[in-house]
């Protein structure tokens, strides 16, 4: 999530909100750039982005979770017309209502990972406009892959991107 906010925030976004269940995370989004960060267990959280975006919705949603529910609200919180983004690998098949794009016009994109994007991503870190170092949460060795990376981003919100350094 941390990443796109600030690839959105590159891109001229004029507002961004974020929407997140862990209170480090959610603290991290404000860091790297969101203007507003809902935590979605204590608000609707469509309901709140329209409040935000004066009853329109978003022109992007970008679907960061791979769940339903953060699928399906990216959907409600788009604008019509808009586009929702997945960036999610899914483990289980998701339930979407159709209408919810032909009725309102709304398109959906999928990007895969960094494909395709190095060089652009490597000048918007030359250029400053996206602080890489702020989405490292821990630096480890290659020994530690599995119990400190892998495992560590699995069972910890609290982690955004691990560097592994093979000479640790």
């Amino acid at each position: 999530m941390c990443g796109v906010i600030q690839a959105t925030k590159a891109a001229g976004a004029s507002q961004i909100i974020a929407v997140e269940v862990s209170p480090e995370r959610r603290e991290i989004a404000k860091q790297v750039g969101a203007h507003i960060v809902v935590n979605p267990l204590d608000v609707d959280t469509v309901q709140t982005i329209k409040d935000h975006t004066n009853g329109l919705g978003v022109d992007v949603a970008f679907e960061v979770a791979g769940i339903e529910p953060t699928i399906n609200a990216a959907i409600q919180s788009t604008r019509s017309e808009g586009n929702v983004v997945n960036i999610s690998i899914w483990e289980k098949p998701a339930s979407i209502p159709l209408n919810n794009f032909i009725l309102t016009e709304r398109k959906m994109t999928s990007i895969i990972a960094y494909r395709n994007i190095f060089p652009q991503v490597i000048q918007l870190i030359a250029n400053g406009q996206i602080q890489a170092s702020e989405l490292v949460t821990k630096h480890i060795g290659l020994d530690d892959i599995v119990s400190e990376g892998f495992e560590a981003l699995t069972q910890s919100k609290s982690q955004i991107k691990i560097l592994v350094n093979p000479s640790l």
